[in-house]
């Protein structure tokens, strides 16, 4: 009988990262296909009354178990689920969970929500004193492609068969959720793989741009040709990893090799500036007041008086 914890050997982190999801996932499927994960999918139950404890979703969830135990009221129907059990929630059914951590092992647990635009992914814990799922951050955005739409589909279907006689398709339903699982498998390792590469582009150009801070031709352009992409590509990267534009990230980059040559050097201003990769000293002037709210003299001043006070 396999381990009663899924993913053991893995570190809780504070969201949902694809270290974490994919040998989760994966186990997950191995147990399904041994036949040790028990799959809940409550029936559909008059709604209730306006201000009973739960809610619902227009869209089906997907809850993974991985630790602890968690306790769903759907209606009348209650059930535990356990690490490695699966349930699937249809939309508009109306629903109430708690967690609970078992002796030592704490809860944790995966949601999966795939709507039209996107599917996204939850790792939640839970409250130890009161049992309150709580979701924990980040959580991971997939966008739509033809992965998760075959996810949502899965889980379109598995209702569907759910619906109809659905001790009749217990079998089905479990090969349905292990295709929609390694179609969420592949998905996020096809993501880990894109921000890796996206990661590395940055990572590189950084290196290059402190390496040639002194250099007047250092630009955008320069350092997309350096790593062999275009300077569109390399300048959508580089915003979206650090939030803001690589031009921004060169000033203050040579801004900061700035204020360390005015502390430790003799030179003057238009040698500091030259020796930062500034062409015109005026520029770097104008460009220091406004990043560090003062002139790069009176900076030095302020730093000399400091020193012998």
């Amino acid at each position: 009988m396999p381990s009663s914890v899924i993913g053991e050997h893995l570190d809780c982190p504070p969201g949902a990262t694809t270290e974490f999801l994919l040998p989760a996932i994966h186990e997950i499927i191995s147990r399904l296909r041994e036949g040790h994960s028990r799959i809940y999918i409550p029936e559909r139950e008059p709604q209730k009354a306006t201000g009973e404890m739960g809610h619902f979703h227009p869209y089906t969830e997907l809850f993974l178990q991985i630790s602890g135990i968690e306790i769903f009221q759907c209606g009348s129907q209650r059930f535990a689920a356990c690490p490695g059990d699966i349930t699937v929630i249809r939309p508009w059914i109306w629903h109430h969970e708690r967690g609970w951590a078992d002796g030592a092992q704490p809860f944790r647990m995966l949601v999966f929500m795939p709507t039209t635009t996107r599917t996204t992914i939850l790792c939640c814990h839970a409250k130890s004193d009161t049992g309150h799922i709580v979701t924990q951050q980040p959580a991971i955005q997939l966008p739509s492609s033809a992965g998760q739409t075959a996810f949502a589909h899965s889980l379109s279907t598995i209702t569907s068969l759910a619906q109809y006689a659905p001790g009749d398709h217990h079998a089905a339903i479990r090969e349905i959720i292990i295709a929609a699982l390694l179609n969420m498998a592949a998905d996020l390792a096809q993501q880990a793989q894109k921000s890796n590469q996206v990661a590395g582009k940055v990572v590189q150009a950084e290196a290059l741009i402190i390496t040639m801070l002194h250099r007047s031709d250092l630009s955008l352009a320069t350092i997309a040709e350096q790593l062999g992409c275009s300077s569109a590509y390399l300048s959508h990267l580089f915003a979206c990893e650090k939030g803001m534009s690589m031009t921004d990230f060169i000033h203050r980059k040579r801004i900061k090799l700035a204020e360390a040559m005015l502390k430790e050097s003799c030179l003057n201003i238009s040698e500091v500036a030259r020796g930062c990769g500034f062409r015109s000293s005026a520029y770097f002037s104008r460009l220091f007041r406004k990043l560090k709210g003062t002139t790069p003299r009176a900076f030095r001043q302020q730093f000399l008086g400091q020193q012998w006070a």
